[in-house]
C-alpha cells in the first residue's frame, strides 16, 4: 500500500470484502491490509474468519498465511503455507 494511502486503500478493501459476501480472496487481501497499517486487531479477526473457514474447505492456507505474513508473523505464516502443500490426513 503506497504510504499517504492507506485509509483509501482500506476503504476499498472493506468494500471488496462486502460486495463479494465475505469471499476468501477478499478477506486475505483485506486482513494483509490490516496486519500492515497495524491494524493489528481487525487482521486477527479475519485471521480467525478463514480458520474457520478452512476447517468448512471454503478457504486453504495460502489465504491464512497471507494475513499471517502481513502480522508479521512469518513462522505462522509457513505453518498455514505448510498445511496448503501437505494434504490434510498426513
Amino acid at each position: 500500500m503506497k504510504k499517504g494511502r492507506n485509509a483509501e486503500a482500506i476503504a476499498n478493501l472493506e468494500k471488496a470484502v462486502e460486495l463479494s459476501n465475505r469471499a476468501s480472496e477478499a478477506l486475505l487481501f483485506l486482513g494483509y491490509g490490516y496486519g500492515v497499517t497495524g491494524r493489528h486487531a481487525e487482521a486477527i479477526a479475519i485471521v480467525k474468519e478463514l480458520e474457520e473457514k478452512y476447517s468448512r474447505k471454503e478457504s486453504n492456507g495460502q489465504n491464512v498465511a497471507a494475513v499471517y505474513a502481513g502480522l508479521g508473523e512469518k513462522d505462522k505464516a509457513f505453518e498455514w503455507l505448510e498445511k496448503t502443500f501437505i494434504p490434510r490426513g498426513l
